[in-house]
């Protein structure tokens, strides 16, 4: 299986792995290009050639009708389980190159087609975190040979983080299609993360007039933030276990098991809402306002959480959160919690995600 490795320049090494699926095109110059700057983000990328099974080495397919339908057939033709066999033998390749840092959890990311082989790599526990651009045939289970793939049945085997992409006016995944691939990520318990963006399918491909730099760079930007927070070296052990906490914590708050909430607050934490007057005070107040704010917004699309330095900033997004004491509060609203000794020991909510990380001190960057 002939591969492209893209690694950072110099000799900083090794860095954090990730793999990236390409679209039914293969490695053309503009997924050469994502690789590569995705790579000079500080990441080592190794994107397979997803038809090697079928197609010479070396093989790319043009923008035309001749190579859109030359790469829908090898994809039809290409069994599921060979898609499988392949994103283990990259992952494991990728994880005993000397390039790549051990120890730590490697990163998938795939466009189109290579979005959806992206979703399957990531039941493998040696992934942390994924990112998925518009993936097609999640709703309706095409992929490969296979009547159906039965992907999106198996969300719940992702142990990592997921970010999903879409373009709004993406006719491979419509509204209908992007609702059920979020009730059925929501429902398996997964932690993810929702984009829905103005643009089309394949809007991250620079060529042609589907190409939107805007709508790239934010899915860019929420990439690049996924894999330093999941795949960071550099992160302390300290950061990461107070990350795993608050995801078990959050866990606790969709199951509205407020005794499990509780046991996760300090019996004097403090929650201070977006007015001055908004507070809760003690583990069974703060408990019970947590579980009754989600029980309240089934419309949540997802959340993220960033951690460092006794801080974590848990970001909810949803299309419409409402309002509270007549304040707007819109698509996202974020937490700020102060955690010490295993116990969240206050709370402070924040509009925007810029004054969230400013106030747990974390770069604007994370």
């Amino acid at each position: 299986m002939r591969c492209l490795l893209a690694t950072p320049r110099g000799d900083g090494g090794p860095w954090p792995g990730v793999v990236f699926f390409s679209d039914i095109f293969q490695l053309t110059e503009p997924t050469v290009r994502w690789c590569v700057r995705l790579a000079g983000y500080g990441f080592a990328v190794l994107a397979p050639e997803i038809y090697h099974r079928l197609e010479p080495a070396g093989t790319v397919l043009g923008f035309d009708d001749e190579g859109k339908a030359r790469g829908q057939r090898d994809a039809e033709t290409t069994a599921v389980a060979d898609f499988d066999a392949d994103a283990a033998g990259a992952l494991a390749f990728l994880a005993d190159h000397p390039a790549v840092a051990a120890g730590h959890g490697l990163g998938v990311a795939g466009h189109c087609t290579g979005g959806h082989l992206a979703f399957r790599a990531a039941f493998a526990d040696s992934v942390a975190a994924t990112a998925c651009w518009y993936p097609t045939g999640l709703h309706d289970g095409k992929l490969g040979a296979d009547p159906d793939a039965g992907s999106l049945a198996h969300a719940g085997e992702i142990g990592g983080e997921l970010l999903m992409v879409f373009g709004s006016e993406d006719p491979h995944t419509p509204q209908a299609g992007r609702a059920a691939i979020h009730e059925g990520i929501k429902r398996s318990g997964a932690r993810f993360d929702w984009r829905v963006l103005e643009a089309a399918h394949a809007f991250g491909r620079d060529v042609g007039e589907r190409y939107d730099p805007v709508a790239t760079d934010v899915a860019f930007a929420q990439t690049v933030a996924l894999f330093r927070r999941r795949l960071s070296t550099r992160e302390s052990a300290t950061n990461r276990d107070m990350i795993e906490f608050l995801w078990a914590w959050l866990d606790a708050v969709r199951r509205r098991d407020e005794e499990a909430v509780a046991a996760g607050l300090d019996a004097e934490v403090v929650w201070q809402g977006l007015r001055e007057h908004l507070v809760c005070r003690g583990a069974a107040e703060v408990a019970a306002m947590f579980v009754a704010g989600y029980a309240a917004r089934e419309e949540i699309a997802s959340v993220e959480v960033v951690g460092g330095d006794g801080h974590v900033v848990l970001g909810v997004h949803a299309a419409d959160l409402g309002e509270v004491d007549g304040i707007r509060i819109g698509a996202e609203l974020y937490n700020v919690f102060t955690v010490e000794n295993g116990r969240i020991t206050r709370v402070e909510d924040h509009l925007l995600r810029e004054g969230a990380l400013a106030a747990a001190g974390l770069n604007q960057a994370a």
